[in-house]
């Protein structure tokens, strides 16, 4: 019989199975077993379902008797039924039989073939198809086996479907404040993200390093479904690196986009020793409980650093706030300090080219606050 003609045969009963099939379930398991209820050499033991790599899928069927690959002909058979990730109705098929002296595994539809599988014989009870994942659902997908001899079928699982979950968790509502004042006044600080799966207990861990270092190392971890939050203890000067990496039942991995945080240096930090000139007052609130503020006239901050970043947080809740010049290697910003009303705000910012550069603050009207400055 032609291959053609063997896999129209095989989809034929395999409507039928279809239509006998129990309502579905969403499930996720690695093994599935049946009863000894069949006679005759394929009465299904078991059935499995795996990943292999990124790109396959594999699934296994055992039966209670050893059989021969060559018995494997005419009306019978072994076909694998596959549904979407919504579990309605089976829509691709891989047919197992035997033609021209080898075993065989073709892709199908309902109405035509698609491809072809990979098929082996673990032991001599056993056939294995490994599925390319390009003909099934990206998401995930219902399926059963069903083995088919001349006296009729039997069919594993009996009832409800075998959920494979092929999709990993989703990583959402990532919020990595950077600078960290955007939500904390000391160098520690809280993260959060939101986790979404179809198993019920994903695993998470978060992970970070200082930018710039190649080796990730693990500051929490959990599990469950929703949102989730750390407080990280964070050093002064430092930026980090964040990432989400979350695991499903099923061994599907998510690892999220990398989110960059810079912990601010206090205004009072020694690195500043002979950064202020001119008369500048102390106060204590803000960023550590410290801040510098000046007026007009002779005060002027300035500060040499080397990287790509610079950022300025001040506390403009003061009515006095008025307006103050940044100079960037001698290219001048005016800042408005009057209008966004916020104990700690990040109230300029500025990406640049590699190398070193030279930052000036001086104030222009009414008060000028300096609480915390990033460089990076």
């Amino acid at each position: 019989m032609s291959s053609g003609r063997q896999a129209t045969s095989a989809l034929a009963a395999a409507a039928i199975v279809a239509l006998l099939a129990a309502a579905p379930a969403w499930a996720d398991g690695k093994v599935v077993r049946d009863g000894n209820d069949v006679a005759g050499p394929l009465d299904i033991k078991s059935a499995t379902q795996g990943h292999a790599g990124a790109s396959f899928v594999t699934h296994t069927v055992s039966t209670f008797q050893p059989f021969a690959s060559s018995s494997l002909v005419r009306r019978t058979s072994f076909t694998f039924q596959f549904t979407s990730h919504n579990l309605r109705g089976f829509t691709k098929f891989v047919f197992v039989f035997w033609e021209r002296g080898r075993l065989r595994a073709l892709v199908g539809t309902r109405t035509r073939l698609i491809g072809t599988a990979g098929v082996s014989r673990p032991n001599s009870r056993t056939i294995r198809v490994k599925v390319a994942r390009r003909f099934l659902d990206s998401a995930g997908y219902g399926w059963i086996v069903a083995s088919f001899v001349p006296s009729g079928f039997d069919v594993i699982p009996n009832r409800n479907l075998v959920f494979h979950d092929l999709a990993g968790p989703t990583i959402s509502g990532l919020h990595f404040p950077d600078p960290s004042t955007e939500a904390s006044a000391t160098p520690t600080f809280p993260v959060s993200f939101n986790l979404s799966d179809a198993s019920p207990r994903p695993s998470w861990q978060l992970e970070w390093r200082p930018a710039g270092s190649q080796a990730w190392s693990i500051v929490a971890t959990g599990v469950g479904n929703g949102s989730h939050s750390a407080q990280i203890a964070g050093v002064q000067g430092a930026t980090y690196e964040f990432r989400v990496r979350a695991t499903d039942a099923a061994g599907n991995a998510t690892t999220s986009a990398t989110m960059l945080v810079s912990v601010p240096l206090d205004d009072s930090n020694a690195a500043f020793a002979t950064a202020y000139t001119g008369v500048w007052n102390g106060g204590n609130d803000g960023y550590l409980g410290t801040l510098h503020w000046a007026t007009p006239g002779t005060s002027s901050f300035s500060y040499t650093f080397t990287g790509t970043y610079f950022a300025w947080i001040a506390n403009t809740l003061n009515p006095m706030g008025g307006s103050a010049t940044v100079i960037i290697d001698s290219v001048a910003t005016t800042v408005d300090l009057s209008t966004a009303q916020a104990r700690l705000k990040t109230v300029f910012e500025a990406s640049l080219a590699a190398g070193s550069h030279t930052v000036q603050i001086v104030p222009l009207t009414g008060a000028t606050i300096i609480d915390a400055l990033v460089f990076r």
